[in-house]
């Protein structure tokens, strides 16, 4: 299998038939002869007005997860789904990241660990999404044909400290779906996706949300895919499509044993 990845950017309604539709429409246009991973943004299953649309379909999370599982049967892809909402114990939800393989069976998923309860200068002004969302508890780095992948989303990004245990744990790729803010997207998308690939020395895809939703909220897009060097590989600005890269892992075998920063780290018995 190769190691062919792509990243849909996507301005994602409140509709999950309409988004589902829409990344059917993304992924036969691709006319892919060989399995694939199609990387999906954070909510890309619905950008909900309030809680109680998540809510809702977080009830509903059986009936989305097959439906996004007979995509990856009908294309023959494996499907890293950015977010979306499942219960939660406490009567809430998780944002839950979850790696579908062309059969469309689960082989893991991540809970969303770092809540975006913060202050931002645009339309939207407060974020506060514990209201509706629970954190959670652990982190995932999954095998797969297109190497060891680990799972992040959005706000994740601005700790380090899981990215260097998502490394520890033997991570190559990286992903970090995500529906950041025009504003602080500006500032800092890609100076920390940048970094969070230099320091770990893996590949990061960051599938994102663009444009203005329903909901009112405004993305950056510019998805990225950079490389353990910290390159960008590829990038979409603006507007909705895909994204691709051919990963190269004997670079990425070449760039850690020219900088073993795993052998050098003073803090590693920390992050294992």
């Amino acid at each position: 299998m190769s190691k062919l990845v792509f990243a849909l950017q996507m301005n994602a309604t409140c509709n999950a038939q309409e988004n589902i539709d829409f990344i059917d429409e993304q992924i036969s246009a691709l006319n892919l002869q060989e399995p694939a991973l199609i990387c999906l943004p954070e909510a890309c299953l619905a950008f909900c007005r309030n809680v109680a649309e998540n809510q809702q379909l977080a009830t509903e999370h059986e009936t989305w997860l097959k439906a996004f599982g007979e995509l990856c049967q009908r294309h023959n892809v494996w499907l890293a789904i950015g977010s979306m909402p499942v219960p939660a114990p406490d009567g809430r939800y998780y944002a839950a990241s979850i790696l579908l393989n062309n059969d469309g069976q689960i082989v893991g998923d991540y809970h969303k660990l770092h809540l975006f309860d913060v202050t931002v200068a645009d339309g939207t002004g407060n974020y506060h999404e514990s209201k509706g969302t629970a954190p959670g508890q652990h982190i995932q780095v999954l095998k797969t044909p297109f190497g060891k992948i680990g799972l992040s989303i959005c706000y994740d990004m601005r700790f380090p400290s899981l990215f260097q245990q998502l490394r520890a744990l033997g991570a190559e790729i990286i992903l970090v779906p995500s529906a950041f803010t025009t504003v602080t997207g500006e500032a800092h998308w890609h100076v920390l996706l940048r970094s969070r690939a230099i320091e770990t020395q893996c590949y990061v895809i960051a599938a994102a949300q663009v444009g203005l939703h329903e909901n009112g909220r405004q993305t950056y897009g510019h998805s990225l895919i950079v490389s353990p060097w910290g390159n960008v590989v590829s990038e979409l600005g603006s507007g909705v499509g895909m994204i691709q890269a051919e990963l190269d892992f004997d670079k990425l075998q070449e760039i850690r044993q020219a900088m073993p920063l795993v052998n050098h780290n003073r803090f590693l018995e920390q992050l294992v």
